[in-house]
């Protein structure tokens, strides 16, 4: 592989999690790829991959990156990518409306896509499955996201007890981290309240803070016929999700107004209490007296 530069870092996973490999931006080419074949994307590789960067230094939303990493799972997991998801994620977290193929929901429960185009209402096709689907294209329900988002907050806070099947809370925690930061937005002035936005991407999650929460977990999705999001507060255990059946739908100014609302009038919405480690709770009481004055310190 030719690098952007001789000193250039050798590309790792996380690089690719955080879009940071370098690749450069390419919507919406990737949607267009969601057919691609296996043998297409060894064909893309062995071709060169562009660089617009040097690994490590900027983000850039690459859905090529993501069909790597879905080779990766591939190639680590001995079966179809579409399998392993259904095995170890999909099937332990009871999501089984979740797919994707298309061809796998019965005709009386798949939503039918669509665009405005000159005031009409034109039907999109179902998009196919093939080797760019680790970057989207999942066909799922109401239930079997929340499901998911669900997983996603059950990783705060750090305590002891048993773990997920899917994932251990420790590297769930580590999915939802800034990891590739980002430039903070302007301050605005939303529904009375000066807001201002800042945080980075973190493992195929965007990760902010404003205002009024201090950690906000998101991700939207869109392709053609269809446009979704969901976000959620680890922090007070609260998700919303929405989906769409427009062309990229947005879902953005919605999800925005409903949170402002939680977080100006539920006044009963409190942080969860982080559980106290189990050798810190059995620890003499003069050593709790110098955590204490250690804290203390820290805070001036």
């Amino acid at each position: 592989m030719r690098y952007a530069t001789s000193d250039a870092p050798r590309i790792t996973v996380r690089h690719l999690l955080s879009h940071a490999a370098g690749f450069p931006e390419d919507n919406p080419w990737g949607d267009q790829q969601l057919s691609a074949s296996d043998d297409d994307l060894s064909r893309m590789i062995e071709r060169g991959i562009p660089f617009s960067n040097t690994p490590g230094v900027a983000y850039e939303y690459s859905n090529f990156g993501f069909a790597i990493l879905g080779r990766i799972v591939v190639n680590v997991s001995g079966m179809p990518y579409a399998r392993y998801i259904q095995q170890k994620v999909l099937r332990p977290l009871g999501m089984t409306s979740t797919t994707l193929e298309a061809r796998d929901v019965p005709a009386s429960r798949l939503a039918h896509g669509y665009r405005l185009q000159d005031g009409a209402w034109l039907e999109e096709a179902q998009l196919p499955d093939g080797s760019f689907g680790a970057m989207g294209g999942m066909l799922t329900s109401s239930a079997d996201l929340s499901r998911w988002v669900g997983l996603m907050l059950s990783a705060w806070p750090p305590r002891d007890g048993a773990e997920s099947p899917v994932l251990k809370r420790s590297s769930l925690r580590e999915m939802q981290q800034v990891w590739r930061f980002a430039p903070g937005s302007a301050a605005r002035l939303a529904n009375g309240t000066l807001t201002m936005n800042g945080g980075g991407y973190a493992y195929g999650l965007r990760v902010s803070q404003n205002c009024l929460f201090n950690h906000i977990v998101a991700h939207s999705g869109g392709l053609p016929g269809f446009g979704s999001q969901m976000r959620w507060l680890p922090e007070y255990g609260v998700g919303i999700i929405a989906l769409g059946n427009l062309t990229y739908t947005s879902w953005g100014a919605p999800i925005d107004a409903a949170y402002e609302g939680v977080g100006q009038e539920w006044r009963t919405l409190t942080p969860r209490h982080r559980a106290v480690a189990s050798a810190r709770r059995h620890a003499g009481q003069g050593d709790a007296a110098h955590h204490q004055r250690m804290d203390a310190a820290t805070r001036r």
